[in-house]
């Protein structure tokens, strides 16, 4: 009676301890990758990069167990390279996502964002000092643009509600915007300034989203109910009851209201 090759008792891979050590190498990277691409995947942050890096080490742990003595040294190498670029990529995917988590407003810090910004907008003028225009013309259309944004914001921001707060936080955007088609975005303010209206307008987005609903009201141009916040905060105002406002609801008056709610809350 003979034994057939098949039937032969195998002899134990002589590689198994090469291959079991450069397994254990793209197991530990692809754990520490797929952590950090959840990290991202959760802050809405893309992932593909760290995705593609993925597929790589997949490939890699696939080929060592068939590998010859020949084709595993030569891994060796590739192995290395792949688990050194997976350590970055995770890296750079865990700084993202900690920044996005941190770059985050809430809605209450997101409406004090754009009375500050609001502020040095249209109170201390902060980037008239860069503006440019063609002509006298073109500033004056500008004045005058700016100055419409600031009667709406002051209206906006006296709603305290969620949606009188997105609309102000786009105002904001469309002034420093219009600036910086001016030559504003030259001073060394706009870029922070910037930054911090877009991730208002972002936490605003989340609080009241731009649709609206058939219950919401548009947001009101009464000036008399505007009066009655600022009687209500304590302050005395010009603004009469058949809307006139001389001059234009004052952003300082609001500014004030603000702070008096808020210390009063």
């Amino acid at each position: 009676m003979t034994v057939s090759d098949d039937q032969r008792p195998r002899g134990a891979d002589p590689l198994a301890s090469q291959r079991l050590e450069l397994l254990g190498k793209l197991v530990a990277a692809q754990m520490a990758l797929e952590k950090a691409i959840a990290g991202l995947a959760g802050n809405g942050a893309s992932t593909s990069a760290a995705d593609a890096q993925l597929s790589v080490l997949a490939g890699l742990q696939a080929s060592i167990g068939t590998a010859s003595a020949t084709a595993l040294a030569a891994m060796k190498g590739e192995i290395a390279s792949a688990v050194a670029q997976s350590k970055t990529l995770a890296d750079e995917a865990r700084e993202k996502a900690s920044a996005a988590s941190g770059a985050a407003m809430t809605p209450r810090d997101a409406r004090a964002a754009v009375v500050s910004i609001g502020h040095d907008l249209f109170r201390n003028h902060v980037l008239d000092p860069y503006l440019e225009f063609s002509s006298a013309e073109d500033e004056k259309e500008y004045r005058k643009r700016e100055h419409d944004r600031e009667e709406e914001m002051a209206r906006a921001l006296a709603m305290h509600t969620p949606e009188g707060d997105r609309r102000a936080a786009e105002l904001v955007r469309s002034q420093l915007q219009d600036a910086g088609a001016h030559g504003a975005n030259r001073a060394p303010e706009f870029a922070d300034m910037q930054e911090k209206a877009e991730k208002a307008v972002r936490a605003l987005d989340i609080a009241a989203p731009a649709q609206v609903t058939k219950n919401a009201p548009p947001p009101s141009n009464d000036v008399t109910s505007i009066a009655a916040t600022l009687r209500a905060a304590g302050l005395g105002t010009s603004l009469s009851a058949d809307g006139d406002s001389g001059h234009g609801l004052n952003f300082d008056k609001l500014a004030q209201a603000e702070r008096s709610i808020e210390r009063r809350g």
